[in-house]
């Protein structure tokens, strides 16, 4: 046997099957990883001539918990262990079936041993590593807290999983460098510890921690990330900039931005030492210059040493100003005065100036000045100026100083000024003369006053001489001299005028009383003054003028002392248009002298007339409207003095305080009294007349009679008339009708714009002063104006033809202006206008700013050329402008003149330039140009000839025949009887004024409007599809008249002679007078504007009181279905469908 085992190992080495076979080589295997629960082939191989009956085969094991036997020989020692036995093949394999870690997380070792000797032949080994995913990652601490500059350290770790994990770290991305402390197995953990010193800029910075191992894929791996928390000391910015430059006066905001972990607990603001604030932002109010410094901002939070950030505060200031304020010098001698001068930035500039002499100018901060004079003295000033710019703003200010010393020069006042230079004095006010002197004279002189004629005695020494009380007595020349210590001065004077307020002498009687019809009364007042007064004699404060022919004013004057006046007025009530010059009723009323020479205010005296006379009818209307249970109130207005008593009576019977009736008397004043009778809970037969009887113990009783009627519609607004008229809106104003018992009658005007013919309404509601407004300018317009209340409308009034003003805006300008400077001509270019215009030329004189107007002509043509009359000096500027000749304060904008350049071309002149050989050809293309039309005009109509002849001869060639079309009436141009051209006219278009469509007959049986108003029998058929507004906006007006209706009803007779019996089918049915009345109920609560059913003032006219001429039977034409000797022709629409 063991000579066999020799030859077969000789044998080994011959082939060099295995270096060291021989020697019991071992083989090396590699790491095998498998996944826990899977299954691994260990593979042992070896040459088939290494095996042999002896020899041993076995797999050993080495895990956690030691050393022992996987297999001997084909028997395997673990249950999911399985052996792969084939020594002819030289295989003995081990399969790991379900890998336990526990069990199969090892090393592995295939052994071949010499049996009886135990020498090893042959070996081979494996790592295996059962695969398990790590645990997930953990960072201790969880939440790090480090100090800046401090070393912390965070630690990673993973259990659980096999092999160890590799744990790496990252910031930001970035791959930072731990310090691995592997595990060796899954119940010990794998940890990574990172270390940091960390910084502000670590503050909350995220750390990373990524943890991967085998069992998973290179694309999955663990992570988890920690926050860490750097606590730092505070850092600080002060600002808003820093130096903070401040304006004084104004506010300073310091403020403290702190960046601090943990947050500070303390701040403060201070100055040298000194605690301003515990805030972060601190405000100085109108900082000074003594605010300026360093302002330290301290803050704590704990971390180290409290930082401190210091902002510097600079506020700027501007130049001031130390001056002496007076200096006084010797002719002769040297003025030297310094300035100083304190400002924040330094002042850039620094000059002397005088007051009074604008070329004097100094540099510097020293006034100076060799040899002084006279002329020297007055007020120097010294300026300085200072730019800055304050910190958060891009504009640079400057701020200017000045201070001023006043130089005084010895020497003696000059000539002597007087002012007032023509004083004028009212008596009984105070009046001061004013004296002074050029030169002024140093020291300060002191005035002597005195009056000519008077004593020498010097009045006063003041430079003021002041009347306390001025009297006619104060009137004269007075004298003024100056002196001081150097010498006098020349003296002045003046006269002073002294004037008298008009007061009354003799005044009126309060109160007179005279009978009616008295004759030669009147009444006389007396007053003074100075200069003469001018007397006015008011009735009822309006003037009296001896026009009227019922007064006689006689005026007197006499002169007394100091020119003074005493005028004496008499006012006599006589005249021509006065019945013997007897007083009246009209005479009574508060009569006033009025007496004024525009000398304070006017003297007045008044008296109140009254005369003695029998009672007088004062009230509007003679009619009053209630209905039935309502309590009716009959006022009867009467005028008489003394008061007068009342009686009602009614049906011939005496109506006292008993049963429904009631009476009393209120004084309405100015002598006018109002008897009052009310009846309560009136019933029907209280309609009718009242009598209401008024007397005295003057003269005869006054009756009148007044009439109680049913509430109805408002009577006719009357005498329309124009207020006021601008270019947008004007003003009208009526006179009211009676208003139908109803005190809430409103009024509409109706307006057209004859350009557009375009129709508005306006809502006056119940003004009786209405403004119109939103018109056009410079456009005629139509004014009528309707009441209404809730029981219907009046008629329209009268028409009022209004234009409105040129807008000031659109009036015409000059186009074109040119002065001659030389000649004085003046030439201007006006585009056409149909307005009557006013040209306005004004001119400004060289060295004044005040335009002055040279003249005013009439616009004639185009180009106007004016000559002006400019003075020595000439004229700067002259412009000229348009204005209306009707009101030439209304005038559009002025156009400048230029310097003559050229002449401006004339229109005429242009139009003569043509030659005559372009004008021979412009004759010559016209006249080619008729001869084509006249050949085209034959042509066309020979074609439709032509075409008229064929479409004939089709028509009766047809088997199947249409209706005949009926041919519309042909009316030549001489019709005599106009009235039957508008049967063809459209009845929508609503012209301004409809004129009236009837025939002799009555026309088309009275089915269109010819009336003018309700109570005329006008009717409105609203449509039915229309609002109220529209209705208002008149769109679609039907004016029904009733009159020429038959019965009233919903049914109407029939009529053989309509096409349909009843109606022609373009017209609409016409309403009832119950119907009408229903509407108007529907609209009770409604704006009256918004009424519907308002008569269209613009779709008719008043009725045609002439009749028309029909034509004879030669005259008539017939077409149609026309009858041919019927007096008014009808004409009947056929519609062919």
């Amino acid at each position: 046997m063991d000579v066999v085992l020799a030859r077969l190992c000789n044998l080994v080495r011959i082939l060099n099957i295995s270096a060291g076979c021989c020697s019991g080589q071992v083989m090396l295997g590699d790491s095998r990883d498998v996944v826990e629960g899977e299954t691994l082939r260990l593979p042992c191989r070896f040459h088939s001539a290494l095996g042999s009956s002896t020899t041993l085969y076995f797999w050993s094991r080495v895990n956690k918990d030691g050393k022992d036997n996987a297999a001997i020989n084909a028997a395997a020692l673990d249950p999911h262990y399985n052996i792969d036995f084939s020594p002819q093949e030289g295989k003995y394999d081990l399969l790991i079936s379900k890998a336990n870690y526990d069990k199969d997380n090892g090393k592995f070792e295939c052994w071949l041993k010499e049996g009886g000797s135990g020498v090893d032949i042959y070996s081979v080994s494996y790592v295996v590593t059962v695969l398990i995913p790590p645990g997930e990652p953990r960072i201790t601490p969880p939440k790090p807290i480090a100090r800046e500059g401090e070393s912390a350290a965070l630690t990673c770790s993973s259990e659980g999983g096999s092999p160890d994990p590799t744990i790496r770290w990252y910031r930001d991305g970035v791959l930072l460098q731990g310090v691995i402390q592997k595990g060796g197995s899954r119940e010990r953990p794998t940890s990574s510890i990172l270390t940091i010193t960390p910084r502000l800029e670590d503050d909350d910075a995220i750390y990373r921690c990524v943890v991967w191992n085998r069992a998973l894929r290179e694309d999955l791996k663990l992570e988890t990330s920690v926050s860490l928390r750097v606590h730092y000391a505070p850092r600080l910015t002060v600002g808003p900039s820093n130096p903070l430059n401040v304006l004084e006066n104004t506010d300073a905001h310091l403020t403290c931005s702190v960046i601090a972990s943990p947050p500070v607990r303390t701040i403060r603001w201070v100055k040298n030492g000194q605690l301003l604030s515990n805030t972060h932002n601190h405000t100085i109010r109108n900082v000074k210059a003594d605010d300026t410094g360093i302002y330290s901002c301290i803050a704590d939070n704990g971390v180290g040493e409290p930082t401190q950030a210091n902002l510097e505060l600079s506020v700027l200031y501007g130049p001031q100003v130390k001056i002496v304020s007076y200096q006084e010098a010797k002719a002769g001698e040297p003025l030297i005065v310094k300035c100083e001068v304190n400002s924040k930035p330094p002042p850039h500039m620094i000059q002397w100036l005088k007051e009074g002499d604008p070329y004097f100018r100094q540099t510097g901060d020293t006034l100076r000045i060799e040899k002084i004079t006279v002329d020297d003295g007055g007020r120097y000033i010294c300026q300085a100026a200072t730019s800055f710019r304050p910190s958060g703003s891009n504009v640079q200010s400057e701020a200017i100083g000045n201070g001023t010393v006043t130089v005084r020069i010895r020497h003696k006042p000059g000539q002597a000024e007087i002012y007032p230079v023509q004083p004028v004095a009212i008596a009984g006010r105070p009046f001061t003369l004013s004296c002074t002197a050029h030169p002024l004279g140093w020291p300060l002189p002191e005035y002597r006053w005195w009056k000519e004629g008077t004593s020498t005695e010097d009045i006063t020494t003041k430079s003021n001489y002041t009347l306390v009380s001025a009297h006619m007595s104060h009137e004269g020349r007075y004298f003024c001299q100056p002196r001081n210590l150097v010498g006098n001065g020349g003296s002045a004077s003046v006269y002073l005028t002294v004037h008298e307020p008009a007061s009354i002498v003799i005044p009126l009687r309060p109160q007179t009383i005279k009978k009616d019809k008295e004759r030669d009364y009147s009444i006389t007042c007396r007053a003074r003054g100075k200069p003469k007064p001018k007397v006015r004699w008011l009735q009822n404060g309006q003037p009296i003028s001896e026009d009227s022919g019922l007064f006689h004013i006689s005026t007197s004057e006499v002169v007394e002392d100091n020119n003074a006046f005493v005028v004496q007025s008499t006012l006599a009530f006589a005249g021509p248009s006065r019945r013997e010059n007897g007083l009246t009723a009209g005479d009574r009323g508060r009569y006033t002298c009025e007496f004024d020479n525009g000398v304070g205010e006017a003297a007045r005296s008044e008296m109140m007339l009254r005369i003695e006379h029998s009672p007088v009818v004062r009230h509007t209307y003679n009619r009053v409207a209630f209905d039935v249970g309502e309590t009716a109130v009959i006022q009867c207005k009467m005028q008489a003095y003394p008061a007068p008593q009342f009686e009602w009576s009614s049906r011939g019977r005496v109506l006292d305080e008993y049963g429904n009736y009631g009476t009393n008397i209120t004084d309405l004043g100015e002598d006018i009294y109002a008897g009052v009778l009310s009846i309560r809970d009136m019933k029907e037969e209280d309609y009718g007349e009242y009598t209401c009887r008024a007397s005295n113990q003057v003269g005869d009783d006054k009756k009148t009679i007044i009439r109680l009627v049913r509430k109805g519609p408002p009577e006719r607004p009357t005498h329309l008339e124009l207020i006021e008229v601008s270019s947008d809106k004007v003003t009208l104003r009526w006179q009211e009708g009676f208003n139908g018992g109803f005190a809430n009658t409103e009024f509409l005007v109706t307006y057209l714009n004859t350009e557009t013919g375009r129709s508005m309404n306006e809502s006056c509601r119940s003004q009786n002063l209405c403004q119109i407004t939103g018109l056009s300018a410079n456009t005629e317009y139509h004014f009528k104006v309707i009441a209404v209340n809730p029981r219907g409308y009046s008629p329209y009034s009268e028409d009022l033809s209004v234009t409105t003003k040129v807008n000031l805006k659109d009036m015409p300008r000059p186009t074109e202006a040119q002065f001659d400077r030389d000649t004085g001509y003046l030439t201007f270019h006006v585009e056409p206008s149909s307005l009557k215009l006013l040209a306005k030329i004004e001119a400004r004189p060289v060295g004044t700013e005040m335009w002055i107007q040279q003249t005013v002509i009439s616009v004639i043509r185009q180009i106007e050329k004016v000559q002006l009359n400019p003075p020595d000096e000439g004229f700067s500027d002259v412009r000229v402008k348009l204005c209306l000749e009707s009101n030439d304060s209304w005038c559009g904008d002025a156009k400048l003149a230029n310097p003559l350049e050229e002449e401006l071309p004339n229109p005429k002149d242009s139009r003569a330039a043509i030659s005559s050989e372009t004008l021979m050809v412009i004759v010559g293309i016209i006249g080619v140009t008729f001869l084509i039309c006249i050949v085209l005009a034959i042509c066309c109509c020979w074609k439709k000839k032509v075409n008229h002849k064929e479409k004939k001869e089709f028509e009766m060639e047809t088997q199947n025949p249409r209706p005949k079309a009926v041919t519309p009436p042909y009316f030549p141009d001489g019709v005599v009887n106009k009235g039957l051209e508008s049967v063809t006219d459209d009845i929508h278009k609503a012209g301004i004024y409809t004129t009236n469509t009837s025939g002799i007959n009555g026309g088309m049986n009275g089915h269109i409007p010819s009336g003018s108003h309700p109570h005329s029998g006008m009717m409105y058929n609203p449509d039915p599809d229309q609002s109220p507004c529209s209705a208002l906006d008149h769109s679609e007006p039907w004016l029904k008249p009733t009159d020429d209706m038959g019965t009233e009803g919903s049914y109407q007779p029939y009529d053989s002679r309509l096409p349909n019996g009843y109606f022609y089918p373009e017209d609409y049915q016409p309403l009832t007078e119950e119907m009408m009345n229903m509407k108007n109920r529907e609209h009770l609560h409604s704006p009256y504007y918004d009424v519907s059913g308002l008569p269209d003032p613009y779709a008719m006219s008043e009725e045609d009181k002439t009749q028309h001429i029909s034509m004879s039977f030669d005259e008539s034409h017939e077409s149609g279905y026309s009858t041919p000797n019927s007096r008014s022709r009808r004409v009947i629409r056929e519609i062919i469908v």
